[in-house]
C-alpha cells in the first residue's frame, strides 16, 4: 500500500543547492516517510507498507506520520517556494 501527498507542484520551488540540500535533511525527520521529487518534477511525500504488516494501528500511525510531515515541511519550505 502506497500513500501520498504532494507539497509543492513543479516550478513552484526553488532547485538551488540550498533548497535541495534542506529536503534531503529533512527525510532524516521521520521514520515512514519519505520526501521525493516524483517523475513529474512535483516535491511530495509518500509512505508505503506491506499489506501483510499492515493493522489499523500501523494504518493510523503512517497517516499520522504523512500528515505531520505534511505540516512540519510545508512550514519549512516557505522560504523555497517561487513566488
Amino acid at each position: 500500500m502506497v500513500g501520498a501527498v504532494v507539497i509543492a507542484p513543479k516550478g513552484s520551488y526553488k532547485t538551488s543547492t540550498e533548497a535541495l540540500t534542506k529536503f534531503l535533511r529533512a527525510c532524516s525527520d521521520y521514520d515512514f516517510v519519505k520526501l521525493l521529487i516524483d517523475d513529474d518534477g512535483d516535491l511530495g511525500l509518500r509512505f508505503d507498507s506491506r499489506w501483510r504488516l499492515l493493522d489499523q494501528k500501523e494504518f493510523n500511525e503512517l497517516l499520522r506520520q504523512l500528515f505531520a510531515a505534511d505540516n512540519e515541511i510545508r512550514r519549512d519550505i516557505q522560504p523555497y517556494l517561487v513566488k
